[in-house]
Parts: C-alpha cells; sequence; structure tokens
C-alpha cells in the first residue's frame, strides 16, 4: 500500500512550467493526500484480474483509492490543464492498481504563505 510519503516523492517530479526550478509540492499546490485502502464488498471474490498485454501481466484490480486536493497559483494559471494531470500521472504511474483522483480545490486561494521552503518564500516576498 502506497503511504503519503511515496505520493509527495510522485509529486515532487512535476514542475510548475512558469516556475520549472520548483516542484508542486514546495510550492504549497497541493492541499491534502487521502489514501483509501480498498476493501472487497460482501460477496466479492478477492482474485486478482489480469491480462497479458505485450508479454507483460497487467493487473487490472483496483486496491484503493488515492485522492489528492490541490489548487494552482492563480485562478487563470497558463497550466490549469497541465499540471492537475500531470499531478495525477505522476502518483498513477507508480499504483496503477489504486484509482488516482484529483480534486482542483479553487478556495483558499494559493498565497506565498503556502510555500513549503523558508528560503524559496523569502523570494517571493
Amino acid at each position: 500500500m502506497p503511504t503519503e510519503s511515496w505520493v509527495i516523492d510522485c509529486i515532487k517530479t512535476v514542475f510548475d512550467p512558469e516556475f520549472p526550478l520548483v516542484d508542486i509540492w514546495t510550492m504549497g499546490l497541493i492541499y491534502s493526500i487521502q489514501i483509501i485502502p480498498g476493501t472487497p464488498t460482501e460477496g466479492e471474490e478477492n482474485e486478482e484480474e489480469s491480462y497479458r498485454d505485450d508479454e507483460v501481466l497487467v493487473n487490472t484490480r483496483i486496491e484503493g483509492q488515492i485522492i489528492i486536493d490541490m489548487t494552482l497559483t492563480t485562478p487563470a494559471c497558463p497550466a490549469a490543464d497541465y499540471l492537475p494531470n500531470a499531478a495525477r500521472e505522476s502518483v498513477q504511474i507508480m499504483y496503477p492498481n489504486y484509482e488516482v483522483i484529483l480534486n482542483l480545490i479553487r478556495e483558499p486561494t494559493w498565497t506565498v504563505a503556502m510555500i513549503k521552503d523558508e528560503d524559496l518564500k523569502k523570494m517571493f516576498e
């Protein structure tokens, strides 16, 4: 099962094109991460479903959900399409058996105070 720290490591590979040296986690764009393990419902078989795709065994069983709440630096962010998709995909690649849900949150709006690195925060002030 993934941990919050592992999910954060995935998210740290995504960079805002307007601030290409700073990942979106450090920028404070991620508000929350929830990891919800899946539990079979009554009568549901717990067997893994799989199929072969070009000689690779692919497991299609969903093991749970990873829910990420994030925001953008501004409501008119030019990377509004790219960033949420890149964040979701960075996690989905590492955890293909989890449903990754990314919620784009508009409130509270992002501020410089949300930056996680104090030195970086000083550059914006």
